[in-house]
């Protein structure tokens, strides 16, 4: 069972059990940028393209710590190999389409990211 919630930004998913919570606000993407190895491999995540296996991991990690601190980057792997690559990289991108809604999209809907997103709306543009 997945879910998206595009208001508040937060793609969810069941793994082991539990609803884990993807949302990619600022810490979720400084941590994505800080901790990536390979700066093309970023823009092509954040392009939409198809990332490498080390930066979805990095991904799904850096959107999950937010509501799981303790998440380590292995974790974040067993959490990809039991839902899928294909499942856990879709996942991604609909978080980041939360996070970065395409050029020309009705975001006064989305009343906690409206103001962030005409402050910072040249990022969709740099990649």
């Amino acid at each position: 069972m997945f879910g998206v919630a595009p208001l508040n930004g937060v793609v969810s998913f069941q793994a082991d059990g539990r609803r884990w919570r993807l949302h990619f606000g600022l810490n979720a993407l400084c941590e994505l940028e800080a901790n990536a190895k390979d700066e093309e491999q970023l823009k092509l995540l954040l392009s939409g393209g198809d990332a490498d296996f080390n930066t979805v991991r990095l991904a799904v990690w850096a959107g999950l710590i937010e509501n799981q601190p303790e998440l380590t980057l292995q974790d974040a792997g067993r959490l990809v190999d039991r839902i899928g690559l294909q499942q856990a990289g879709a996942k991604v991108g609909q978080a980041l389409m939360c996070a970065f809604p395409p050029a020309g999209a009705d975001v006064s809907a989305r009343p906690r990211r409206a103001a962030w997103w005409k402050v910072w709306g040249w990022i969709s543009k740099a990649f």
